[in-house]
């Protein structure tokens, strides 16, 4: 049960994160990235605050150690990502930023030497199949510009904070980890946004609803989700499970910005999705 606890809470954690792409796109004209970043994970810190009063036994040393290394990763994946978003395609930044099930497995291998069964290969595989198919992409298109590599740290640094989440909150409270990485992650934000970005009222008040969700549907329980149910699947099933949040930005644009779903997106759709079906059946057990 706490396995199919934890699946079902990823599900939702790429649900959110999908829909996420349409808000931040429709932020990124408006608001810097510092700016907004600093807004969402300073203001779920604080809602996440009380979390921290929880008496589980957790080691205050071994929370703010950890909570600072989750914090400052927090402060840079997505300030790199909301940087490029003004300056390339939804598709694009999703399909890069996505290839964190790539790197998941390999940073696994290295840290801790967790090897891959061929059925989680042949699943990556065809992830990044569907991928590439969902996002309508060229070759012409991964020619790789400042704002792509951008995106790679991405996706490089969330394959971490996969990675580093699934042995941390082994130990640690999810929530409890959750408040202090997002108050590390805000205030690192807030001291670049105050030295680089400014804001008007005005386009706060153009996006506030875009920066409401971003802070408490994405951030608050988005991320409290995320850390919940890594606790019950290992970083690569993880990584798998919320790739679909690709799939899931493609309906939210359908949606919410009127975007027509092509035959070559539902292809992509289909195809990703396999993969993470697949990736869950069970191994068959040789006599």
């Amino acid at each position: 049960m706490k396995r199919e606890f934890s699946i079902l809470c990823l599900f939702a954690v790429a649900l959110i994160f999908g829909a996420g792409y349409v808000f931040q796109s429709a932020v990124s004209g408006y608001v810097g990235p510092f700016t907004l970043n600093a807004i969402r994970y300073i203001a779920a810190g604080l809602i996440l605050m009380p979390c921290l009063l929880i008496r589980d036994g957790t080691d205050l040393r071994s929370l703010m150690k950890s909570g600072a290394l989750l914090g400052l990763i927090s402060f840079m994946a997505p300030n790199f990502q909301q940087a490029a978003m003004a300056s390339t395609s939804v598709g694009k930044a999703a399909f890069i930023s996505t290839m964190y099930i790539v790197m998941v497995p390999v940073l696994a291998f290295l840290f801790y030497r967790e090897r891959l069964t061929s059925r989680v290969i042949f699943s990556l595989v065809l992830a990044v199949i569907g991928l590439y198919i969902l996002c309508d992409l060229k070759i012409t298109d991964l020619s790789f510009r400042t704002h792509d590599v951008y995106l790679l740290m991405t996706a490089l640094l969330f394959a971490l904070q996969m990675v580093l989440i699934e042995r941390i909150v082994s130990r640690i409270h999810p929530l409890k980890i959750a408040a202090v990485s997002d108050l590390v992650g805000g205030l690192l934000s807030l001291v670049f946004a105050l030295a680089r970005e400014s804001v008007t009222p005005e386009n706060l008040k153009i996006t506030a609803w875009s920066i409401v969700y971003l802070t408490v549907v994405a951030t608050v329980i988005g991320y409290s989700l995320q850390f919940v149910g890594q606790k019950g699947v290992d970083s690569t099933t993880a990584s798998l499970i919320m790739s679909l949040e690709s799939v899931f930005s493609v309906a939210a644009g359908y949606l919410f910005l009127n975007q027509i779903l092509t035959a070559k997106e539902i292809i992509g759709c289909i195809i990703l999705f396999a993969a993470v079906v697949i990736c869950q059946l069970p191994e068959q057990r040789r006599e």
